[in-house]
């Protein structure tokens, strides 16, 4: 369930950045889609091993999402 949800535009795509709750456990998932809006990409945000990163909430995710798009978020 999508719980979170911020688009930004970078050059020609749309990168959509959501958090989505699945059994109590957030994760950040990354989108991009072209001007046509078709996905061109989805993954979810990894950690360095390449495990998919989950956070304990909504909140740690959201905040760790904005961290990571820095000033374009």
């Amino acid at each position: 369930m999508e719980v979170f949800s911020k688009e930004i535009l970078i050059g020609n795509l749309r990168i959509e950045l959501s958090v989505e709750e699945e059994h109590g456990r957030s994760k950040v998932i990354f989108t991009a889609r072209d001007e046509e809006d078709r996905r061109v990409w989805r993954t979810p945000l990894m950690d360095l091993n390449g495990d998919i990163k989950l956070y304990r909430s909504q909140e740690e995710a959201i905040i760790d999402a904005e961290r990571k798009l820095g000033a374009a978020f």
